[in-house]
This record gives structure tokens, sequence and C-alpha cells, in this order.
């Protein structure tokens, strides 16, 4: 997966839910967790998954029952730059709500 497509993925707002989840996981985390958290279909969460993992965002580890996900170092770095993006937004959106 080249740059553009996986700037494409990022556009994605349950890309990005799921991507959050992860960075917010405790630890390691099943398909079964995260759409606990974000919602939508087995076989969808296990796309995006995929698609995130084609990506270097996510990796996965085989397991006996359950297929424990994480962030890769380039996703938590990737994730990080978005949750500073999402603060800077909501920053200036209160600031242009309190001068309106």
């Amino acid at each position: 997966m080249d740059r553009e497509e996986a700037a494409e993925l990022l556009e994605r707002q349950r890309c990005i839910r799921t991507l959050l989840a992860l960075l917010n996981a405790p630890e390691e985390c099943a398909v079964s967790d995260l759409l606990d958290h974000i919602g939508g279909s087995r076989s969808t969460g296990i796309n995006r998954l995929d698609e995130l993992r084609s990506a270097g965002l996510v990796q996965k580890r085989a397991g006996n029952n359950r297929t424990p996900y994480t962030l890769t170092t380039d996703g938590k770095e990737v994730v990080e730059q978005l949750q500073a993006a999402l603060q800077t937004i909501q920053a200036a959106s209160k600031e242009n709500n309190e001068h309106h």
C-alpha cells in the first residue's frame, strides 16, 4: 500500500475510530472487543483491520480462539498525530464559538 492509499484509508471515520480504540486499549485487542467500542459487523471489522495491517499501522498475532491486534510503531505515531490534530481542531472550534 502506498502513501496515497494509506491517506485515503485515514479519511474513513471507522478506520480512525479503530486506530483510536487500539491506542486506548490496555493491551492487545480482539476483533470482538474492538467492535464493542466502535460498532459494525465482524466481517467489516476484520476487513478494516486487514486494510490497516496492509498499511503497516496494525499487526496481529495468532491466538487460540482470538486473534489479538495491536498498533505498530508507525500506527502509534499516526494515531498520536491524529489525536493532536483533533485536539487543535476542538480548541479552535471552542475558541471560535466563544467569540460568536
